[in-house]
């Protein structure tokens, strides 16, 4: 009989053995390996477009409608035909040949009063053209009429104050008239410094003799009469009238004495320098006051050196020696061979001034107001501007500080970087590196730290192996699997005896 073994005792029933790693959770580093290669590459790509936009260093554009706290005071040219700028008188004394043509050719010109008349004729534009073309800029300018004939006083708007208060005007000296040629015009150029030096706001513009207005030009009418028409440019103070993109106003003369008002606009752009996209250049820096003053004193040159005048339509000093630029520009107009040469200058200066400027001010006038008057004078009044100034000003798109933060940002989004989280990494990497760069021992703790060693080297090795922390879970993890684990007893059988 078998004695029954088996329920003589409580046997621990073995656990069931550890299965393989299920197929979900192979899945799941399946899943986690597909995530983190979208994530590099989403990484890869933002940070990509951020570099890109940095590398081309675009702009963006801040406009400003808005008044001035300071007035914005531009320079005043006034530009006449140089056929209406002559003095019978002194083409009589300064060029008798050309007074002797004159007299041969139109008899009825007799004095001052039918010379003015006979200015106005088509046959005096081309009998004065022709024969000044023989002439410098200033042997014309002898023939003119004075400047300070023309123009009999300019009070700016403080002095306007000081006539309420009848101060000598006279021995007040704070404008002052620069006479240029631009061909076929001759500009008298109003410059007050002292409108410069106080920033004028609009409550001192307020209390002007005329409302609001900034400088005051008193013309003789007598002589003025004798021209038809005159024109009006803005520009910078300090500069001539450069280049042909300037608005302008046109005053046609009258019989009797009028009063013009001219109000003005101002625009301002500002620009950056390269690598921006806008390219510009500061002109200051090379002695020029602008852009179309740099290209300008290009082509004047060029054309000095070529044909031994002056480049047609562009600035000139009323005191030079060159030849007007009339006689290759306008008589020779049909020549090919020349007209050939004057594109090749003008191409050449635009090919080497071609960035703009940094800095670019524009003021655009418009007649605001046409009064008679009861006096031997024209007045010609500036205004102060009753419409807002436009300030156009270029800033980077993506300055460098800000394309650190978007790349923090990217690597945030993506990994879970953290400055704050990660300073401690970046510090340590950063101090073990300087310390690689400034000695040739290995630093302490480094990666390149020698590991073969020997003897209490080693052993203290170990030691600090053992005592880390990764060693310590391991340890006990392994611990509590012997403890769980138990070898399930074999059972014998009385019967196994007697076999």
């Amino acid at each position: 009989m078998k004695s029954d073994w088996k329920n003589t005792g409580n046997p621990i029933e073995p656990k069931p053995a550890s299965k393989p790693k299920s197929q979900k959770t192979q899945w799941y580093y399946i899943l986690d390996l597909i995530i983190l290669i979208g994530a590099t590459i989403g990484c890869i790509y933002q940070t990509i477009l951020v570099t890109t936009v940095y590398l081309e260093q675009q702009v963006i554009t801040d406009i400003r409608i808005q008044f001035s706290d300071v007035v914005r005071i531009p320079d005043l040219s006034i530009c006449l035909y140089f056929y209406n700028f002559v003095s019978y008188s002194n083409l009589k004394g300064k060029e008798p040949k050309i007074f002797a043509r004159l007299k041969s050719k139109f008899p009825t010109v007799t004095n001052q009063s039918t010379f003015n008349e006979w200015k106005f004729s088509s046959d005096a534009i081309t009998f004065l053209t022709v024969e000044f073309s023989r002439l410098t800029v200033s042997q014309m300018m002898e023939t003119m009429i004075e400047t300070h004939q023309l123009i009999e006083k300019v009070v700016p708007t403080i002095r306007q104050i000081d006539l309420v208060n009848n101060v000598n005007l006279d021995d007040v000296n704070d404008c002052s008239v620069q006479t240029t040629v631009k061909e076929p015009y001759i500009c008298m150029t109003v410059n007050c410094p002292i409108l410069s030096y106080h920033q004028l706001q609009q409550k001192d513009l307020e209390l002007t003799k005329y409302l609001g207005t900034v400088i005051a030009i008193y013309f003789n009418h007598e002589l003025f009469a004798t021209t038809e028409e005159y024109y009006v440019y803005l520009h910078p103070t300090g500069t001539l009238p450069y280049g042909t993109q300037m608005s302008s106003v046109t005053i046609v003369t009258e019989e009797n004495s009028h009063k013009f008002f001219i109000e003005y606009k101002g625009f301002q752009a500002n620009l950056l320098p390269p690598p921006y996209t806008t390219k510009c250049k500061n002109y200051t820096l090379d002695g020029f006051k602008s852009q179309n003053h740099a290209l300008e004193a290009c082509r004047n040159n060029a054309s000095l050196e070529r044909f031994g005048c002056g480049f047609y339509s562009d600035v000139m000093n009323a005191n030079s020696n060159a030849r007007l630029g009339i006689s290759d520009y306008y008589l020779n107009y049909g020549d090919p061979r020349r007209r050939k040469v004057i594109n090749e200058i003008y191409d050449n200066c635009s090919r080497l001034h071609w960035a703009p400027d940094c800095r670019q001010k524009y003021f655009v006038p418009r007649i605001q107001k046409v009064a008679r008057i009861d006096s031997s004078s024209d007045l010609l009044c500036l205004s102060m501007p009753t419409e807002p100034d436009i300030t156009n000003s270029c800033l980077p798109k993506l300055p460098l500080f800000e394309y650190l933060i978007y790349l923090g940002s990217i690597l945030g989004t993506w990994f879970g970087f953290s400055v704050l989280s990660s300073s401690p990494a970046i510090f340590k990497w950063a101090f073990d590196l300087i310390g690689v760069l400034t000695s040739s021992r290995p630093t302490k703790g480094h990666i390149l730290r020698n590991t073969n060693v020997k003897g209490k080297s080693r052993g203290k090795l170990k030691d600090r192996r053992s005592s880390s922390g990764s060693s310590k879970n391991f340890r006990q993890s392994v611990e509590a699997m012997k403890g769980i684990r138990q070898l399930r007893p074999k059972v014998h059988y009385w019967d196994d005896y007697f076999r």
